[in-house]
């Protein structure tokens, strides 16, 4: 599963379920999930919801790459 801005929608308890029933169904069968977010750790958890962030980040081990900077798309605006 390849998930391109995970946490943009906003929140709700409809979808705060889901995620959680995405990314735990994902890792009861230990398949992958490759996903980016411009949302913080901190933040994506107020987004998609503790457990899910929990069980999403905790699978991430070394491969979790935070990237900080300035939004290149914002530069020439």
């Amino acid at each position: 599963l390849v998930w391109d801005d995970i946490g943009k929608a906003k929140w709700s308890e409809a979808k705060e379920a889901l995620y959680y029933q995405i990314i735990n169904e994902r890792y009861r069968k230990q398949k992958p999930i490759v996903f980016n977010s411009n949302e913080d750790r901190g933040t994506l958890s107020e987004k998609i919801g503790y457990a899910a962030a929990s069980r999403l980040l905790g699978q991430c081990g070394p491969y979790l790459h935070e990237v900080e900077g300035e939004d290149f798309r914002l530069k020439g605006a």
